[in-house]
Formats: C-alpha cells, sequence, structure tokens
C-alpha cells in the first residue's frame, strides 16, 4: 500500500513536472541568467521532493510504525507485575 502511494506521487510529480518545467524555465532564463535558473529549479525540486515525503509518504510511514509498535508491547512479557 505505500509503495502504490509512493508510485503514485511519484508519477503525479514527474508528470506535474514534465509540464511545468519548461514553461518555468524559460520564464526564468528571460528573466535572469543561466546559473541562477538552474540553482531555482534545484530549489523548486527540493521542494517537490519535502512535499512528497511530508505529505505522502510521512503519515503512512508512521502510523505504521505506531501500528507495529503497538503489536510488539503485546508480544512482550511484562515482567513488572509480578
Amino acid at each position: 500500500m505505500l509503495n502504490d502511494k509512493i508510485n503514485d506521487a511519484y508519477g503525479f510529480f514527474y508528470a506535474a513536472s514534465m509540464f511545468a518545467a519548461p514553461l518555468v524555465g524559460s520564464f526564468l532564463y528571460t528573466d535572469t541568467d543561466a546559473r541562477r535558473t538552474s540553482t531555482l529549479m534545484g530549489y523548486f525540486n527540493i521542494i517537490y521532493m519535502l512535499i512528497l515525503f511530508v505529505f505522502n509518504c510521512g503519515p503512512l510511514v508512521f502510523s505504521e510504525n505506531r501500528k507495529f509498535l503497538k503489536k510488539l508491547d503485546a508480544l512482550t512479557p511484562n515482567f513488572e507485575q509480578s
């Protein structure tokens, strides 16, 4: 399930970047020089990566981790009760 969500988000961001990158890149290149355009496009890629991780992968990973820890706590013996 986690892989499906990540794959869907990757496909969306890939398609969106294929559409938007030439438009944004040409706009930035006409306003600034090539070096600054490359730097700004790199920042956009970092922002895309953070959006993917925080909003798509993060909640699923942390919720699965909580479920695993609850199951682990149920399996471990509690020696403090004796």
